[in-house]
């Protein structure tokens, strides 16, 4: 659906074709689901208010709701990958919510860690933790970001997916 009367709104299927409408924050109108895990959770993002702005979300298995984002007001963010244990990447602008988003592995119970002052929102993440994003590609695990190298041709790009074997796709 497009138009002027539509907001988008998460959403779950199942191996069975069964839609799960997953609803967003109380208060708001629209969300976005970016990235699911075996368990059922989903990273996304949802507005606190009717047409607002988007902050970091992960929805449970039984589709429950938590704000990621909270109890910052005018942080807006994203939640854009879930690893098997629950824990998003994503990211939020910094507090006075003036440039981009920061870099932040939310953990299972939701705590934001940041992933360095100048970490690029974190794009992906993989079963042992690691993380990716950008722009200004990086890997991060266990509380040290590296900065991956230049392509041919040049330019910083970002990283956006990685697997448990340590691929990284960027670009």
């Amino acid at each position: 659906m497009t138009g002027p009367d539509f907001l988008p709104h998460a959403a779950r299927w199942s191996a069975g074709n069964a839609r799960t409408d997953l609803g967003g924050l109380p208060g708001g109108s629209s969300s976005v689901a970016n990235g699911v895990n075996d368990a059922g959770h989903v990273a996304g993002s949802a507005d606190r208010s009717g047409g607002g702005y988007a902050y970091p979300v992960r929805w449970s298995a039984a589709g429950a709701v938590q704000d990621l984002g909270a109890p910052l007001t005018n942080r807006l963010g994203q939640g854009l990958a879930i690893d098997p244990a629950g824990r998003v990447a994503g990211g939020q602008r910094p507090a006075d919510s003036e440039g981009d988003p920061l870099g932040i592995l939310y953990g299972t119970d939701g705590t934001p860690t940041a992933l360095g002052p100048d970490a690029g929102l974190a794009r992906g993440i993989n079963g042992r933790g690691q993380v990716v994003g950008g722009p200004g590609p990086y890997v991060w695990s266990a509380g040290t970001r590296t900065t991956l190298p230049g392509l041919p041709g040049g330019g910083g790009g970002s990283a956006y997916g990685i697997n448990d074997n340590g691929l990284i796709v960027r670009c």
